[in-house]
């Protein structure tokens, strides 16, 4: 099941059909993994669908919740690395308002009427600490992702996804990760358009149209045009 949820990821870069069709086998794999009795082998395939993701909604919102409420019931104890995961899935696939009835974790000695948002909010705090500690560079990528995600919650807030674009960025350069390095591109592009600097943002989309073009990732064009 490793094996199929690293086939979804590669299936769901390949354009609009093929991340149709990862959404939709991906919400089998997750039903079927969560009938094994296997809590880590559950864990580790929902947290390895670590497809980068821009837009600040769910395009599928029924299957985010499901993926978040799967992360949620899995994600409070396990190793770091998983945990960092899961929590990376939970605060992805619980932006905007499209997963608004999953379950997040309460932090202890939290209220029981803490606002959802700042759970989704820690969730992602607590993967990006966690990443970090572990010096793992992929698992680090997907945690700034999460972190991006929960960063359109209040208005003037495009200086911070500048930063974690510019981190993200230069983390996929040094450790070649190309599929990220886009998204880190895809997000400083916006980010600078919303600080009004045109001119640098037009030079993020010459070199994400020139990077997608080379990674095969199609689905950047349509942030660039």
């Amino acid at each position: 099941m490793d094996d199929d949820a690293g086939l979804l990821r590669d299936l769901a870069v390949t354009g609009p059909d093929g991340l149709e069709e990862a959404h939709r086998h991906r919400r089998d794999l997750v039903a079927a993994v969560e009938t094994t009795g296997d809590p880590e082998l559950a864990a580790r395939t929902i947290g390895s669908y670590d497809v980068p993701a821009v837009w600040p909604r769910a395009d599928d919102t029924e299957g985010a919740g499901e993926l978040s409420r799967a992360a949620a019931r899995l994600g409070p104890e396990g190793p770091p690395a998983l945990r960092a995961r899961l929590l990376s899935v939970m605060a992805v696939e619980s932006r905007g308002d499209g997963a608004a009835d999953a379950p997040l974790p309460r932090a202890s000695g939290a209220p029981a009427t803490e606002p959802r948002r700042l759970r989704a909010e820690r969730a992602e705090d607590e993967a990006v600490r966690l990443a970090r500690r572990l010096s793992d560079p992929t698992l680090l990528a997907f945690a700034l992702n999460s972190a991006f995600m929960q960063a359109f919650t209040a208005c003037g807030s495009a200086a911070r996804r500048d930063a974690l674009g510019t981190e993200l960025t230069r983390l996929a350069v040094d450790h070649q990760l190309p599929g990220h390095e886009v998204l880190g591109r895809i997000i400083r592009l916006q980010a600078l358009a919303g600080l009004g600097d045109l001119t640098e943002a037009d030079t993020e989309a010459d070199e994400i149209d020139r990077l997608a073009d080379r990674n095969e990732r199609p689905l950047a064009g349509v942030f660039t045009t």
